[in-house]
Protein backbone atom coordinates (compact mmCIF):
# COMPACT_ATOMS: atom_id res chain seq x y z
CA UNK A 1 0.00 0.00 0.00
CA UNK A 2 1.32 3.45 -0.92
CA UNK A 3 1.80 6.16 1.63
CA UNK A 4 0.40 9.65 1.14
CA UNK A 5 3.92 11.01 0.54
CA UNK A 6 4.71 8.36 -2.05
CA UNK A 7 1.44 9.04 -3.86
CA UNK A 8 2.13 12.79 -4.01
CA UNK A 9 5.70 12.22 -5.19
CA UNK A 10 4.47 9.83 -7.89
CA UNK A 11 1.92 12.41 -9.08
CA UNK A 12 4.67 15.04 -9.38
CA UNK A 13 6.91 12.60 -11.26
CA UNK A 14 4.00 11.61 -13.50
CA UNK A 15 3.36 15.21 -14.51
CA UNK A 16 7.08 15.68 -15.19
CA UNK A 17 7.09 12.59 -17.42
CA UNK A 18 3.91 13.66 -19.23
CA UNK A 19 5.32 17.13 -19.96
CA UNK A 20 8.58 15.49 -21.02
CA UNK A 21 6.87 13.14 -23.45
CA UNK A 22 4.78 16.00 -24.86
CA UNK A 23 7.78 18.28 -25.44
CA UNK A 24 10.06 15.52 -26.72
CA UNK A 25 7.71 13.83 -29.17
CA UNK A 26 5.49 16.74 -30.19
CA UNK A 27 7.30 20.04 -29.61
CA UNK A 28 5.12 21.78 -32.23
CA UNK A 29 1.99 20.78 -30.32
CA UNK A 30 3.62 21.81 -27.02
CA UNK A 31 4.37 25.27 -28.36
CA UNK A 32 0.74 25.67 -29.47
CA UNK A 33 -0.53 24.34 -26.12
CA UNK A 34 1.64 26.84 -24.22
CA UNK A 35 0.56 29.57 -26.67
CA UNK A 36 4.00 30.34 -28.07
CA UNK A 37 3.56 32.56 -31.14
CA UNK A 38 4.30 30.71 -34.40
CA UNK A 39 7.20 33.05 -35.26
CA UNK A 40 8.92 32.11 -31.98
CA UNK A 41 8.40 28.35 -32.44
CA UNK A 42 11.61 27.93 -34.43
CA UNK A 43 13.70 24.84 -34.96
CA UNK A 44 16.03 26.00 -32.19
CA UNK A 45 13.08 26.41 -29.81
CA UNK A 46 11.86 22.88 -30.62
CA UNK A 47 15.38 21.54 -30.10
CA UNK A 48 15.48 23.17 -26.64
CA UNK A 49 12.06 21.74 -25.82
CA UNK A 50 13.24 18.27 -26.74
CA UNK A 51 16.29 18.60 -24.46
CA UNK A 52 14.02 19.78 -21.64
CA UNK A 53 11.63 16.92 -22.36
CA UNK A 54 14.32 14.25 -22.28
CA UNK A 55 15.50 15.56 -18.89
CA UNK A 56 11.95 15.34 -17.52
CA UNK A 57 11.34 11.86 -18.88
CA UNK A 58 14.63 10.49 -17.51
CA UNK A 59 14.34 12.02 -14.02
CA UNK A 60 10.58 11.58 -13.71
CA UNK A 61 10.77 8.00 -14.97
CA UNK A 62 13.48 7.13 -12.46
CA UNK A 63 11.37 8.70 -9.71
CA UNK A 64 8.35 6.65 -10.77
CA UNK A 65 10.57 3.55 -10.60
CA UNK A 66 11.31 4.38 -6.96
CA UNK A 67 14.75 5.99 -7.21
CA UNK A 68 14.98 8.23 -4.12
CA UNK A 69 17.55 10.61 -5.65
CA UNK A 70 15.35 11.08 -8.71
CA UNK A 71 12.34 11.85 -6.48
CA UNK A 72 14.40 14.58 -4.83
CA UNK A 73 15.53 15.85 -8.26
CA UNK A 74 11.91 16.19 -9.46
CA UNK A 75 11.51 18.69 -6.63
CA UNK A 76 14.94 20.31 -7.00
CA UNK A 77 14.74 20.85 -10.77
CA UNK A 78 11.64 23.02 -10.32
CA UNK A 79 13.72 25.73 -8.61
CA UNK A 80 15.85 26.62 -11.65
CA UNK A 81 12.83 26.09 -13.90
CA UNK A 82 10.89 28.63 -11.83
CA UNK A 83 13.79 31.10 -11.97
CA UNK A 84 14.02 30.82 -15.75
CA UNK A 85 10.25 31.20 -16.17
CA UNK A 86 10.10 34.22 -13.85
CA UNK A 87 13.01 35.81 -15.68
CA UNK A 88 11.25 35.24 -19.00
CA UNK A 89 8.05 36.73 -17.63
CA UNK A 90 9.71 39.79 -16.10
CA UNK A 91 11.91 40.55 -19.10
CA UNK A 92 9.14 39.87 -21.59
CA UNK A 93 11.11 37.57 -23.87
CA UNK A 94 8.20 35.15 -23.97
CA UNK A 95 4.50 36.08 -23.97
CA UNK A 96 2.85 36.50 -20.56
CA UNK A 97 0.32 33.74 -21.30
CA UNK A 98 3.14 31.32 -22.11
CA UNK A 99 4.99 32.21 -18.93
CA UNK A 100 1.86 31.85 -16.78
CA UNK A 101 1.04 28.45 -18.30
CA UNK A 102 4.60 27.29 -17.68
CA UNK A 103 4.45 28.66 -14.11
CA UNK A 104 1.22 26.80 -13.44
CA UNK A 105 2.71 23.53 -14.66
CA UNK A 106 5.94 23.97 -12.74
CA UNK A 107 4.11 25.09 -9.59
CA UNK A 108 1.89 21.99 -9.72
CA UNK A 109 4.96 19.74 -9.91
CA UNK A 110 6.75 21.78 -7.23
CA UNK A 111 3.77 21.69 -4.86
CA UNK A 112 3.13 17.96 -5.25
CA UNK A 113 6.82 17.07 -4.98
CA UNK A 114 7.32 19.28 -1.90
CA UNK A 115 4.18 17.92 -0.21
CA UNK A 116 5.28 14.37 -1.00
CA UNK A 117 8.77 15.00 0.33
CA UNK A 118 7.48 16.55 3.57
CA UNK A 119 4.90 13.79 4.06
CA UNK A 120 7.53 11.11 3.53
CA UNK A 121 9.83 12.81 6.05
CA UNK A 122 7.03 12.87 8.60
CA UNK A 123 6.21 9.22 7.92
CA UNK A 124 9.83 8.14 8.35
CA UNK A 125 10.14 10.04 11.66
CA UNK A 126 7.02 8.34 13.03
CA UNK A 127 8.06 4.80 12.00
CA UNK A 128 10.35 3.79 14.91
CA UNK A 129 7.73 4.44 17.58
CA UNK A 130 4.72 3.55 15.50
CA UNK A 131 1.83 5.97 15.31
CA UNK A 132 2.56 9.35 16.83
CA UNK A 133 -0.11 10.84 19.03
CA UNK A 134 -1.56 11.25 22.51
CA UNK A 135 -0.17 8.82 25.03
CA UNK A 136 3.12 8.27 23.20
CA UNK A 137 5.17 9.25 26.23
CA UNK A 138 2.86 7.64 28.79
CA UNK A 139 4.01 4.12 27.89
CA UNK A 140 7.65 5.02 28.51
CA UNK A 141 7.85 7.81 31.13
CA UNK A 142 11.64 7.50 31.48
CA UNK A 143 12.14 8.45 27.83
CA UNK A 144 10.18 11.70 28.07
CA UNK A 145 12.16 14.94 27.89
CA UNK A 146 13.14 16.03 31.41
CA UNK A 147 12.39 12.60 32.96
CA UNK A 148 15.84 12.43 34.58
CA UNK A 149 15.29 15.70 36.46
CA UNK A 150 11.86 14.59 37.71
CA UNK A 151 13.19 11.25 38.98
CA UNK A 152 16.21 12.84 40.69
CA UNK A 153 14.01 15.30 42.64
Amino acid sequence: MSSKGTTLSRLAAGIAVDVGILTTLTPAFATRLYQVPAEQATGAARFGLRLFGVRNVMIGGAALAGNEQAKTMVLAMQVPDQLVIWHALLTGYIPRKTAFLALMTSTAVLSLAAAGYLAEQGESEAEPGGEWGPGQWESEPDSAPGADERQAG
